[in-house]
């Protein structure tokens, strides 16, 4: 599925050149990350999934949405207000 059409559901803006990513899954657990995922970054009761951005990345996670303010990704980063959410 493309990052644009998987986005729609999240209603927020992405920049034009990512829009055409093919995203081949989404996973909540950077365990679960494969190449090409859309990694989801959940703050939970126990852990952060924001402390897991990294793994995600290395994993193959080729766009990460999360809920805090981050600029140092290899990747394209989304922001929105409520990951868990979203």
């Amino acid at each position: 599925m493309k990052l644009k059409h998987l986005i729609n559901a999240l209603e927020v803006d992405i920049e034009p050149e990512i829009a055409d990513f093919f995203i081949k899954g989404v996973a909540d657990n950077s365990s679960d990350v494969s190449e090409d995922y859309l990694f989801v970054a959940i703050k939970g009761y126990k852990s952060n999934g924001h402390d897991y951005i990294d793994d995600a990345v290395k994993r193959g996670a080729s766009v990460v949405v999360g809920e805090m303010d981050l600029d140092y990704l290899p990747v394209p980063y989304i922001k929105v207000t409520n990951s868990r959410r979203r």
